[in-house]
C-alpha cells in the first residue's frame, strides 16, 4: 500500500472512534463511512461519508466508490456491519486492497454464540454448556441452575427489554426471559452460568496477519463485575500468560485473519480458563492497544512499517466514564447501593484512568458533545420525576 494508505471505518461507534483516532496517529487516512451519526462522527480527525437512514445498497455504492478511488483497506466496527460484509462480500473484495476481518465462514461462527460454544466442545476448549432449544422455543433438556440467557446473535443498538445477558436461577426466571426473547422476535442462546466467586473477565486482544503471526495482549475488565452481564466500563492492561495463551490459541485453530478480542473467565480457585465468545473485529476498548504500543493497524496495512521490537507499555486503564456512574451508581443495579465499592475507592479508579473511550486532549469534541446530551438527558429525566 500507499504511504498515506486509506482506512475506511464502516461504523460511527466509540470503537469507530478509537480506531479512527489510532489510524490518524499512524499516519494513514481514515475514512469514516455510515449511515446513523454515532461519537466518531465528532472527532475532528479524517474524512467522513454519513448517510442517515441510508438503505444498504446505498452503503454499498459509496463503500465501493471509496475502495476503488485508492488502495484502500476496509474494517468495520460491529456486528451489524459485520453481517453487512458478509452479505456484499464479492463486491467490496473487488473494490478494496484488503478487509481487515476473516472469511464469511469464521465470522459466520463468531456471530452466533451457540453455534460457536459447539465449536469451542469439538476443539477441546473450555466453555460454559449449551442448552439447545427445541422448535416450539423450549429448552431440549433440563437444566441445572443457574443459567445464563443471551441474544443468539448481537444486538447492538437495538432498543427493547432483550438484555446483553442475564442469569436465571429457577424455572420461573427462566421462562420469564425465554417469553421475553419470543415476544421480541430474538433468538435465546442458554448456556451454563460462570458466574461465580472468584471468577474474573479477560480480554486477549489480537491482530493475526495471513501468514498466521500475531500480536496480542490481555485486558482485564474489572468494571461492571461479572454479575452485572454488562458491556466493559472500567478495564485495564493486566498481563496473564495462560490466559492470552488460550485466547491465542483460538485465534490459531479458527485461522483468524484482523482484529479480534477473545472473552475470557477465568476462575482464580481451579486455574480453568473458559472461552466465552470472539468479537471479530474491534471493540470498545481498543484504545488501549495503540496506547500501549501494540499498533494492530500497522501490524495488518503496512507491515514493513511493523517494529516488533518496540516497547510495549503496561499500566494503562481505560474508562467510560458515563457507563462507569451507571454501573456503580445505579439504584437498581449499582455496585455502590449495594455496598461492593465505597466513594473513594471509586474516586481512585477514575483518577488512575489514562486511557478513554472520548476524551482526547487533541480530539475533544466527541466527548463534549456527549456530555452536554448527557447532562440534557439527566435534567429532563429529573423533571419527569419531580412532575405530578
Amino acid at each position: 500500500m500507499s504511504e498515506r494508505a486509506r482506512l475506511v471505518i464502516l461504523g460511527s461507534t466509540v470503537t469507530a472512534l478509537g480506531v479512527l483516532r489510532s489510524a490518524h496517529d499512524l499516519g494513514l487516512r481514515p475514512v469514516l463511512v455510515d449511515n446513523a451519526r454515532g461519537a466518531a462522527a465528532d472527532s475532528r480527525y479524517g474524512q467522513k461519508v454519513l448517510r442517515p437512514g441510508a438503505a444498504p445498497e446505498a452503503m454499498l455504492e459509496e463503500l465501493m466508490s471509496l475502495g476503488r478511488n485508492d488502495q484502500a483497506a476496509l474494517i468495520a466496527d460491529s456486528d451489524a456491519w459485520l453481517r453487512f460484509i458478509q452479505a456484499h462480500r464479492p463486491g467490496l473484495e473487488e473494490a478494496f486492497t484488503d478487509i481487515l476481518h476473516p472469511g464469511n465462514a469464521t465470522l459466520s461462527l463468531c456471530l452466533d454464540k451457540e453455534a460457536f460454544g459447539e465449536w469451542c466442545a469439538q476443539r477441546g476448549f473450555l466453555s460454559p454448556r449449551t442448552y439447545f432449544l427445541k422448535d416450539d422455543g423450549s429448552l431440549a433438556q433440563k437444566p441445572e441452575f443457574p443459567v445464563l440467557i443471551r441474544p443468539r446473535t448481537t444486538r447492538h443498538g437495538v432498543s427493547g427489554p432483550v438484555p446483553k445477558a442475564v442469569e436465571v436461577r429457577n424455572e420461573g426466571e427462566l421462562e420469564h426471559w425465554l417469553q421475553v426473547f419470543r415476544e421480541s422476535q430474538a433468538i435465546p442462546a442458554v448456556s451454563q452460568s460462570l458466574l461465580r466467586p472468584g471468577i474474573r473477565q479477560y480480554s486477549v486482544c489480537l491482530a493475526r496477519n495471513r501468514q498466521g503471526e500475531m500480536v496480542s495482549f490481555v485486558a482485564e475488565k474489572l468494571r461492571p463485575i461479572a454479575e452485572q452481564c454488562a458491556t466493559g466500563s472500567y478495564v485495564v492492561l493486566s498481563p496473564r500468560a495462560e490466559v492470552e495463551a488460550v485466547g491465542r490459541k483460538v485465534a490459531e485453530q479458527l485461522d483468524y485473519y484482523g482484529i479480534a478480542e477473545v472473552e475470557v473467565l477465568h476462575d482464580d480457585a481451579t486455574g480453568e480458563s473458559f472461552v466465552i465468545e470472539v468479537n471479530a473485529r474491534p471493540w470498545a476498548q481498543y484504545p488501549l492497544a495503540h496506547k500501549s504500543g501494540h499498533d494492530f493497524l500497522t501490524f495488518l496495512v503496512r507491515p514493513a512499517d511493523y517494529d516488533a521490537t518496540r516497547e510495549r507499555k503496561t499500566g494503562f486503564r481505560w474508562l467510560s466514564l458515563e457507563s462507569d456512574l451507571y454501573a456503580v451508581f445505579s439504584r437498581s443495579i449499582g455496585l455502590y447501593p449495594a455496598g461492593r465499592i465505597g466513594v473513594v475507592e471509586f474516586m481512585r479508579s477514575v483518577l488512575s484512568a489514562n486511557c478513554f473511550g472520548l476524551f482526547a486532549w487533541s480530539d475533544p469534541w466527541p466527548f463534549a458533545r456527549s456530555s452536554v446530551r448527557f447532562l440534557t438527558e439527566y435534567g429532563r429525566s429529573r423533571r419527569r420525576v419531580r412532575e405530578p
